[in-house]
């Protein structure tokens, strides 16, 4: 039997995963940043699966080259 089809041809389960990797993942990076006084703004993370299909970040996470931070309201 064939899987419902979700965002970008992947089945729902796992866009669902997705979603919450990035949640996870933003939720820790804010927190980090909270601690040197830095607001997490934006952000991103690369995401890919190995060969059994298991969800993995494969990039830095949380730099200033990846992520856009404030400090005292200020970019």
């Amino acid at each position: 039997m064939w899987e419902t089809k979700g965002f970008a041809g992947l089945i729902y389960g796992k866009v669902v995963e997705i979603q919450e990797a990035l949640l996870r993942m933003d939720r820790l990076i804010s927190e980090l940043a909270g601690r040197a006084g830095l607001v997490n703004e934006d952000g991103k993370i690369e995401l890919a699966s190995d060969p059994s299909r298991r969800l993995m970040v494969v990039d830095v996470v949380g730099t200033l080259d990846e992520c856009r931070f404030t400090f005292d309201g200020c970019i």
